[in-house]
């Protein structure tokens, strides 16, 4: 499924240089949350929210495999001395994506307030602050100094890597994500 925002949908949530962390990898990466923040409010609003929540939820599911691995490896590289806390941070959001994931299959799910507020906070609270604190040793490091070193965790990380290199965001178009 496409999870691309439609022409003419209403972003509520829009990337701001103020949740930039100093790393342009994962700053693209956060923008990608943003696009699926919302992606779950035009569910809501349009009456697609079955649809939608499903899709969504599988996407959040590869994006916190694929983004907290790679963050993670950065951080253990650079010998960020919050890794641990973070980690144990990351571990907590990915139990509730895959809960949420799960419950959804179950049909036990509907798209709410609930999981639209879960991914706010975790754009509010996660990013702007837990992420911030990396900032200090990672921020002023270029992605290729980020990504030197260790080996990435997912196949389609080079690919990804490539396309942002260009200035391409191979899951969504620089003016899509900041509709």
């Amino acid at each position: 499924m496409n999870l691309l925002l439609k022409e003419g949908s209403l972003a509520l949530f829009a990337w701001n240089p103020k949740y930039s962390v100093g790393v342009e990898l994962f700053d693209d990466q956060h923008k990608r949350l943003f696009s699926l923040l919302n992606q779950l409010h035009d569910g809501m609003r349009s009456g697609h929210s079955k649809t939608i929540l499903h899709a969504v939820l599988l996407e959040l599911n590869t994006y916190v495999e694929e983004h907290f691995s790679e963050e993670e490896a950065a951080m253990a590289f650079h010998c960020y001395s919050g890794l641990a806390a973070h980690r144990d941070e990351h571990d907590k959001l990915r139990a509730q994506v895959q809960s949420f994931l799960k419950k959804c299959e179950a049909g036990e799910l509907t798209l709410n307030v609930e999981i639209v507020n879960f991914v706010l906070e975790w754009l509010t609270v996660h990013i702007m602050k837990t992420d911030k604190e990396y900032s200090y040793v990672l921020g002023t490091l270029s992605v290729e100094t980020v990504l030197a070193g260790w080996t990435p965790p997912t196949q389609g990380h080079a690919r990804r890597h490539a396309a942002l290199q260009k200035g391409k965001h191979p899951i969504n178009t620089e003016a899509q994500l900041l509709r």
